[in-house]
């Protein structure tokens, strides 16, 4: 739980340098923020309490390089490199996008993969058992 505080104290300060780059209004920038940080901790909550995030195994990771991402197109305008805005949302969202994707078939294989190894389990008690009714005979 400190971690999530911790993260949420990160973004907000984040926020509120980003959002006077915006505009000046106090109230704006207050009803913006407290709107964002009561959603952004609502979905944090509830990817926790229904396991998403471990089921998504490589969200976070995602998220990460999304993150970078922007930093970089960020270093990128101190250099006088304009980007579209589209470039710059598509960029993340296509960063996370691959994130749900690769936990997607990485979950999969992992399923493929128990269900063949307990098919062939099966099939190995199966061979046991049907060998062990073949008895051989005694010649005299």
């Amino acid at each position: 739980m400190l971690y999530l505080e911790i993260l949420d104290a990160s973004f907000s300060f984040d926020g509120v340098i980003g959002a006077f780059a915006i505009t000046n209004s106090v109230l704006l920038i207050v009803a913006g923020l407290g709107a964002g940080a009561i959603w952004v901790r609502s979905l944090t909550v509830y990817l926790l309490r229904t396991g998403a995030l471990s089921k998504y195994k490589y969200l976070e990771n995602g998220a990460h390089w999304a993150i970078m991402a922007l930093g970089v197109m960020m270093i990128a305008k101190l250099f006088h490199l304009e980007l579209p805005e589209w470039a710059t949302g598509g960029l993340g969202l296509l960063f996370v996008s691959l994130a749900v994707g690769s936990s997607i078939l990485e979950a999969r294989s992992i399923n493929l993969q128990e269900t063949a190894a307990t098919k062939l389990h099966q099939a190995e008690e199966q061979l046991k058992n049907s060998a062990s009714k073949i008895v051989p005979r005694k010649r005299r």
